[in-house]
């Protein structure tokens, strides 16, 4: 079974030249930049890019834990929800391979309150918050997409926090960024068998993806290092995909800066 990774944007303006509202800040002595582009659908996307080791640095991480904190808000507020409303993180991806487990590890981290959300003394501190990990259909024999409808359907979230690895098209972004958009985003496929994509038109609430780039392609790899080489890919290379040696950890750092900006965001620092 193939896993088919969605590549990361680079921007908004890559996919809709006209019309695009784009705005750049530097924190953190540029260590952070973060760029805010938005389309002429009116979808946003906000990408941080991280210029600096994350590794074991909790000082580094808190802030950008605060960067995308404060970006998840943004996507709250931009759809009227409150503290109280019902939010769902869905994590993609398959648990077994350690580069495709980003979604799976934050799910293992965030707060759920939800089954605990009819009780006075929880709903007045915490937000309500629940999650699944659909896996992929290679394990559970059912598409991802399908099992987040039903949930859907019975649990009536107000919003999907959708979180998964993603491709990138150049090794220099590898593990250095985190994008975050209400475009929606593309489950993993099987070769020649398209998914649905996980958005507000099918999902009928909105959805906002966050995403690592933490795999890239062979022939991007080589591509972004040497872009006029005339080397020809063999095609069983074509789907061959690579990560850094230091994925493990980097599963670690990532998964847990985007559970506690998930956490902060959903359970208001100010209400606990």
């Amino acid at each position: 079974m193939a896993r088919i990774y969605r590549e990361m944007w680079e921007s908004a303006s890559v996919r809709n030249p006209k019309g695009i509202k784009e705005r750049v800040e530097r924190k953190y002595f540029n260590k952070l930049c973060i760029s805010y582009s938005q389309d002429t659908k009116g979808s946003d996307y906000v990408t941080i890019s991280i210029n600096g080791d994350i590794f074991h640095n909790k000082d580094f991480q808190t802030n950008i834990i605060a960067e995308l904190s404060a970006t998840i808000q943004f996507f709250l507020k931009k759809y009227k929800l409150s503290p109280s409303s019902n939010i769902l993180v869905v994590g993609l991806g398959n648990h077994n391979v350690t580069a495709d487990s980003l979604g799976s590890r934050v799910c293992d981290n965030v707060l759920v309150t939800k089954h605990l959300f009819n009780k006075s003394f929880i709903a007045s501190k915490w937000g309500c918050l629940s999650c699944i990990k659909p896996s992929v259909s290679g394990v559970t024999g059912i598409d991802s997409y399908d099992i987040i409808k039903s949930v859907i359907a019975s649990q009536k979230p107000d919003m999907l926090i959708v979180v998964d690895t993603l491709a990138c098209n150049n090794y220099t972004r590898l593990a250095t960024c985190i994008q975050v958009s209400d475009d929606g985003i593309e489950p993993g496929k099987g070769v020649g068998n398209p998914k649905p994509k996980l958005n507000y038109q099918s999902m009928k609430i909105p959805v906002v993806a966050i995403g690592v780039p933490l795999v890239i392609y062979v022939a991007k790899l080589i591509l972004s290092i040497e872009p006029n080489c005339n080397i020809t890919i063999p095609k069983s290379l074509t789907d061959l995909v690579v990560t850094a040696k230091e994925i493990d950890f980097q599963i670690d750092d990532f998964s847990y800066i985007i559970s506690q900006s998930i956490n902060q965001s959903i359970h208001f620092k100010g209400k606990i």
